[in-house]
């Protein structure tokens, strides 16, 4: 399963991105499920059902979302396959803030999905623009990044 963390302000960024996770899960279930029946035709139907019952109903994403700065602060961990991080979190503090954490105390990686206009961006994660990029590409991306299994190879942190 893999595993994102979501920090945005905007209630509607975080429910549009739910409903991405909720729709990838059911295209990998759906997926998973006609591969099942497939491999079916050749076996006993009874035996194997239940085994495939269960392969088919985990979830392949999961998504914790973080409202603010604070509660995303509290949430970091290195448990996650990504971390998605808005730039204007509040008045007090943007998300470029809360990169720097990650990349002085974690090796996740982590992208920054904005409306905001970037000037002069300080740090080494890719951006993508709401509005210009889909919120399955950026999953996606994560899933490519995770599976060359680089994160794992070099544990600790900073920046890849």
């Amino acid at each position: 399963m893999y595993k994102f963390l979501l920090i945005d302000d905007d209630e509607e960024a975080r429910e549009s991105f739910k409903g991405t996770i909720e729709r990838m899960n059911d295209q990998a279930k759906a997926k998973a499920k006609a591969k099942a029946k497939a491999k079916d035709k050749d076996k006993d139907k009874a035996k194997d059902k239940d085994k495939d019952k269960d392969s088919i109903s985990d979830e392949l994403y999961s998504l914790e979302m973080a409202e603010t700065y604070q509660e995303g602060f509290e949430r970091l961990s290195s448990d996650f396959n990504g971390i998605i991080v808005d730039l204007k979190l509040d008045e007090k503090r943007r998300g470029e803030d809360i990169i720097k954490k990650i990349i002085d105390e974690y090796r996740v990686p982590t992208v920054i999905f904005t409306g905001t206009p970037i000037e002069d961006l300080s740090i080494p994660v890719p951006v993508y623009i709401k509005g210009e990029v889909q919120q399955e590409v950026v999953i996606k991306e994560f899933e490519i990044d995770f599976n060359t299994g680089i994160f794992e190879i070099l544990g600790g942190k900073g920046v890849i």
